[in-house]
């Protein structure tokens, strides 16, 4: 950029600009453009623009020399004194300037004399401006004469004329601002991410579970604790506890929010030294007092969600002790972030409290472990009923598929009611009766033309079809038959269904 010689103007013009090329070149790039004004300001251009304009020239000259001043007045009480001095250094500096021979003196003098001037009354106004953003807010109102700070814009009048096409320059300016935008945020996402490297752990774990920042940067901050887990250090170990947390109770309820919990969960069961303190956090419940406290809970869904072979079996030995935690495990595994097993875990635990006489087959056994959980738990069950050599296995997989509320599964419970043993067939027919009753009414035809198919008489009974009404008669006296059919336990049904068996399945035969 060439100086200009003072000599050749004794009072610089005017440019709009102006103001916008000294908030970026003397404060820096312009982060916040609704708070400066220049919201519409692109670096590139006004660099451009300062090549060109020689009134931008000279204000920011004057403003780098103003800067200088002031930098020697830093640390003084410029409230009191008022700039007391500086007008006169000001202008003695232009009195000893002025006496030197210089050629075209007089012209020279008077530039700076008016520049002197100036400096001082912007300097003055930018002390006032200071002190106004300085001063904390109050919640009083302004006075109904104070001047609005921007002056509302006004809709040009019929009698002013045409109005004046937009500044091409400024058209170039605003068109160069979203791109400019989008990479100051790029470049602040990646200096946000640098500076979390450095921040303390429960900051990182207050960051994991807002769910006012974006998922990508959540995910972020559960990788950087999953790294410092792996440090061998009380750090690593404080991370550990926070990334439990975060893994339990990270926001989930958009699909983005999904995503990156998942992906999270992913890089927690990949990282050794997690895994082997959630064991032993695990061991440690294990051996505590049966009543569960509320960290307890962390530790159970997280442990639940990371599908580690080794953490599920400590975990079924916890609810084996401690079966108050069953509720929040199921929960944790309906939210499908666990990627497989999830199925035949919640099998296992089934089977595994039952044989110790708790959650057996009462009527809330099956909706306490399977209502509402994902497809993919009851693709898990099918394929393992399939497979499973235990008949009671099989019987808790037909129990599971009644929660299934699958369209799909209807013709293999059928199948099942004809053709499995005796505790299998029930179990079957009971699961049929929870599937939705437009998917069973097309079955009571079915039913009503075979008199063997009592069971399925006895489900389409229990799922209170219109079209069943007849063969409540086969009942049992009392007012319980109906209620017990209803709504007994698994182990209620079978000796009502026998009810169903050598009537006619048409009563009016």
């Amino acid at each position: 950029m060439t100086l200009l010689d003072p000599t050749q103007r004794a009072e610089p013009p005017e440019c709009p600009r102006t103001d916008a090329v000294l908030a970026v070149h003397l404060d820096g790039d312009v982060q916040n453009g609704a708070d400066t004004g220049f919201d519409f300001v692109c670096g590139e251009s006004l660099q451009a623009h300062l090549l060109d304009c020689i009134a931008c020239q000279l204000r920011l000259q004057r403003a780098r020399r103003l800067d200088a001043v002031l930098a020697t007045d830093s640390g003084r009480d410029l409230e009191t004194k008022a700039f007391a001095g500086l007008e006169a250094r000001w202008f003695a500096a232009i009195d000893e300037e002025a006496s030197a021979p210089i050629a075209g003196a007089g012209a020279r003098r008077a530039w700076i004399v008016a520049a002197a001037a100036a400096a001082v009354a912007a300097t003055t106004a930018a002390f006032v401006w200071w002190h106004r953003r300085a001063a904390p807010e109050t919640s009083e109102p302004r006075p109904a004469t104070e001047a609005p700070a921007v002056a509302p814009c006004k809709e040009p009048e019929a009698d002013e004329g045409p109005v004046a096409p937009p500044d091409p320059g400024e058209i170039l300016i605003a068109a160069d601002a979203a791109p400019r935008f989008a990479e100051q945020a790029r470049r602040s996402a990646t200096n946000r991410a640098h500076d979390l490297r450095f921040a303390p752990t429960a900051c990182l774990r207050q960051r994991g579970l807002d769910d006012t920042i974006p998922a990508a940067e959540r995910l972020a901050t559960t990788r950087l604790l999953v790294q410092r887990v792996a440090a061998p250090s009380v750090a690593g170990d404080d991370a550990g506890l926070a990334l439990v947390a975060v893994l339990a109770g990270a926001p989930d309820r958009t699909s983005a929010d999904h995503e990156a919990l998942r992906e999270g969960i992913g890089s927690a069961r990949n990282e050794s030294r997690f895994v082997t303190a959630l064991l032993r956090h695990l061991g440690r419940l294990d051996v505590r007092a049966p009543v569960p406290e509320v960290e307890d809970f962390g530790i159970v869904v997280a442990a639940a969600r990371l599908g580690d072979t080794k953490v599920d079996a400590a975990l079924l030995r916890v609810l084996r002790r401690r079966p108050a935690l069953v509720e929040p495990l199921t929960a944790a595994l309906r939210s499908g972030l666990r990627d497989s097993g999830a199925g035949v875990f919640l099998l296992d635990a089934w089977q595994s409290l039952a044989d110790r006489g708790v959650l057996g087959d009462d009527p809330f056994a099956g909706q306490t472990w399977f209502a509402g959980q994902a497809d993919a738990v009851f693709a898990d069950v099918t394929n393992e009923l399939r497979s499973s050599t235990s008949a009671p296995r099989r019987v808790h997989c037909l129990l599971a598929l009644g929660f299934a509320n699958d369209p799909a599964l209807v013709p293999m419970l059928l199948d099942r009611i004809r053709n499995a043993p005796h505790a299998e067939a029930h179990a079957a027919a009971f699961a049929l009766s929870r599937q939705p009753s437009h998917v069973l009414a097309a079955l009571v035809q079915r039913a009503a033309h075979d008199d063997g198919a009592f069971l399925l008489r006895a489900a389409l009974a229990r799922a209170g079809l219109p079209g069943a009404e007849p063969w409540l008669a086969a009942l049992p006296p009392g007012p319980n038959g109906l209620a017990l059919l209803r709504e007994g336990s698994f182990t209620e049904f079978p000796p009502l269904a026998q009810w169903f068996r050598g009537r006619p399945a048409d009563p009016s035969d």
